[in-house]
């Protein structure tokens, strides 16, 4: 897609190496898939406007589009509608990596009748409310996740006792965060924590608004 955008008629030959594991929640595929169409524009020596890059990487996926800016993005619509966040600071997690997956289309169709039940305003206000980060929206896949892997509940529950000052489902699942005050309280909570069997624990951290550019690290790997 990238090539025909770009008239590059020549071939390409990619190697992935993926540092987030599949079916985890946190955006792997869509992270792949922005960092090869910027890569592709790299390689070509040409930029594509940007309206014209965001359709190409909507069309790729509705999380495509977040990936190809590093700062925190408030999506709207499908995803594809993106508010730059003010005022975010660089951020130190711990996740929580499951030895399963889930599937995001499942998530959806078991969640369904649920997510369309009257509700309130979106909880994603709070993030952005005085109350901060330490007043976090609610994962609205989380309880249905929950209820056939009961790890997901436990690992929680396993980083607030470790000092999380929250903790969340990323995505659709099962991968589980929790949020700490610097790398070196991330550090010695992930050495700490008692995980569920089978899972492991990363500690990553997310860039500030001001951020220019960024490592792909734990949001734009």
């Amino acid at each position: 897609a990238a090539r025909k955008a770009l008239g590059v008629e020549r071939g390409l030959h990619l190697t992935l190496r993926k540092e987030i594991p599949v079916g985890a929640g946190l955006g792997g595929g869509s992270s792949d898939a922005a960092a090869a169409l910027l890569g592709v524009e790299a390689l070509a020596g040409r930029t594509l406007a940007p309206e014209r890059r965001r359709a190409l990487a909507l069309g790729l996926g509705a999380d495509v589009p977040f990936f190809l800016d590093p700062r925190p993005m408030l999506g709207r619509g499908v995803g594809e509608q993106l508010t730059p966040v003010p005022g975010a600071p660089e951020l130190w997690w711990v996740l929580v990596l499951m030895p399963f997956q889930v599937s995001t289309a499942d998530a959806f169709r078991l969640a369904s009748a649920e997510l369309t039940l009257p509700r309130g305003r979106s909880s994603i206000a709070a993030l952005l409310g005085s109350g901060g980060v330490e007043n976090p929206p609610q994962n609205d896949l989380e309880q249905v996740a929950s209820r056939r892997h009961p790890e997901i509940g436990e690992a929680r529950e396993a980083l607030r006792r470790v000092g999380a000052r929250f903790t969340s489902m990323s995505g659709s699942g099962p991968t589980v965060y929790g949020e700490f005050p610097d790398r070196r309280a991330a550090e010695v909570a992930a050495a700490e924590v008692r995980l569920p069997r089978g899972a492991r624990a990363r500690v990553v951290s997310s860039p500030a608004s001001d951020a220019s550019s960024w490592g792909w690290g734990v949001a734009k790997r």
